[in-house]
């Protein structure tokens, strides 16, 4: 997974989480006021289940910003020893 698309995918994912919550926060709201609990089981798992996927999107961006990181400085490496003088050899 390339960067761009781990970030986009994190972003997505925390959205689910932030309406799941909306969702969620609402349902607690309705259910005090009856007083009946029992149907929120399954939002709760929902929060659960996306939660731990953001967790794992961010674990999986953080590897793709760290390998970025290593192009980038493996590609600096490559300009600056292309932009070195060339010695000449010496022939015996």
């Amino acid at each position: 997974m390339d960067l761009e698309k781990a970030r986009l995918a994190l972003a997505e994912a925390r959205n689910r989480l932030m309406a799941i919550r909306e969702t969620l926060d609402h349902a607690l709201d309705e259910a005090y006021r009856r007083q009946s609990f029992a149907p929120l089981g399954d939002l709760f798992r929902e929060e659960e289940t996306t939660l731990a996927a953001c967790e794992n999107l961010v674990d999986r961006l953080a590897r793709a910003e760290e390998r970025w990181c290593l192009l980038r400085a493996a590609l600096a490496q490559e300009i600056a020893m292309m932009a070195a003088p060339v010695l000449p050899r010496r022939l015996n």
